[in-house]
């Protein structure tokens, strides 16, 4: 989904305090001081942008630290982030003080670049950007992911259900990924479902940095993740492609057993484009449900096919939703709308059924939360508060059936319920 603007600020806001300017690796601490430019807004109120590390014109290499402040002073618009690049292709964008993140420099060839900076603010304005030298010294890269195989987790205890965290719209660098990745720890999941969407564009930088590396964030869970691709990222890649090599080479639909249930991972983006009754996907799902002889089916994806949110439902994929109900699939899981939603059992037309699918949509898992546009009595449950909003699903699958909760990052239970298998 896209994403969110921020509230509106007052007539005088520090975003940022001024952080890391006396550490050790800091232009400060060097006594280089540090980058800035200060501009005046077509509104009236004035920025500053300060790159406090590394220092302008260094030799970085590996993994280097890039620090930026931002102050503003007038009647201005909220601070939505900073927008950083690379001899002006886009790299990474980060939307919470402090504005920070790691550049790996390995991913670049050898030799001098330049760093800009801009901050973003809510209505649309960017300010100038803020440009700095820097000398990319060689340096060996990690060795590339394994190839992507769909994971089935670990192993419940005898008599003990599989435990599946599942959510999207999270991977942003936020607070609230943080505290949402500590809540789905405390489960201690068998399973991971990320149901799609790495903000801001899922660059290279944007994966390594929001979604995670080494045991960061989300990529705590990547030996129990399966992921869906959302519309984010195919942003800077018509093909997704730096998701797909995140994952080592990820498909774009899959399926596993795990935990007596089947399991299907589909791409149903529009940028995708598979929406048709004779694409590629669409056969392969049809031959992978007709040879699923599991009596519980799970699918994800993550752009819902009945949404209340603002954003539209996915509708040119209305006929894979005639084929779930079809072969009595259990429960469909997506994304893509920033609150949480749960609908009745709904059959191939839409209407509530009890032998029909159950749509869940959890896009809550970091990212601000959205108001719903409308209502639909055909909605079970579902809220879309910020404030008490972030969180993720917790599923506990048995043989014959599921439960299932939503609980925010403080804990709290905010629906719950529990569905028989069909097939």
């Amino acid at each position: 989904m896209r994403a969110g603007a921020s509230v509106a600020g007052g007539v005088t806001a520090v975003i940022a305090l001024v952080f890391g300017l006396v550490g050790a690796d800091t232009p400060a601490a060097l006594g280089v001081p540090p980058v800035c430019t200060n501009s005046l807004a077509p509104l009236g109120f004035r920025t500053s942008l300060c790159v406090t590390a590394p220092a302008t014109g260094a030799t970085v290499t590996g993994a280097t630290t890039v620090r930026a402040t931002v102050s503003v002073s007038g009647a201005a618009p909220a601070v939505n982030g900073v927008t950083y690049t690379l001899d002006g292709a886009y790299l990474l964008f980060d939307a919470e003080s402090p504005y920070t993140f790691t550049l790996h420099t390995y991913l670049f060839t050898p030799g001098r670049h330049t760093l800009s900076a801009s901050t973003a603010f809510s209505g649309g304005y960017d300010s100038p950007p803020l440009s700095m030298p820097l000398n990319f010294a060689a340096s060996a890269a990690p060795p590339p992911p394994p190839a992507f195989a769909p994971a089935t987790g670990t192993a419940p205890g005898p008599g003990m259900p599989l435990v599946v965290a599942a959510g999207g719209d999270g991977a942003s660098g936020m607070a609230r990924e943080h505290k949402v990745a500590d809540l789905i720890a405390g489960w201690s999941p068998n399973l991971f479902l990320y149901l799609g969407d790495v903000y801001e564009n899922a660059s290279k930088e944007e994966l390594l940095n929001w979604y995670g590396e080494n045991g960061s964030f989300f990529s705590r869970f990547r030996s129990i993740t399966d992921p869906a691709v959302g519309n984010h990222e195919y942003t800077l890649s018509p093909t997704a492609q730096p998701y797909v090599d995140y994952w080592g080479g990820v498909p774009h639909y899959y399926s596993f057993d795990a935990g007596g249930w089947h399991f299907v991972s589909l791409d149903d983006t529009a940028e995708y484009g598979q929406g048709a009754v004779t694409s590629p996907q669409y056969r392969w799902l049809a031959d992978d449900l007709a040879r699923n002889t599991a009596p519980c089916t799970l699918v994800f994806f993550h752009r819902p096919v009945f949404s209340v949110d603002a954003d539209p439902e996915a509708t040119e994929y209305r006929a894979y939703w005639q084929l779930l109900s079809t072969h009595r699939v259990t429960l469909t899981l997506t994304g893509h709308a920033h609150n949480y939603q749960r609908w009745q059992p709904l059959d191939g037309r839409g209407d509530v059924n009890a032998g029909g699918v159950i749509e869940i949509v959890a896009g809550t898992t970091g990212q601000w939360l959205s108001p719903f546009a409308r209502t639909d009595p055909r909605l079970a449950a579902g809220f879309d508060s910020t404030t008490t909003g972030p969180g993720a699903l917790q599923l506990r699958l048995s043989g014959g059936g599921a439960t299932f909760s939503f609980q925010n990052v403080s804990r709290q239970v905010l629906d719950q319920s529990e569905v028989t298998c069909k097939g």
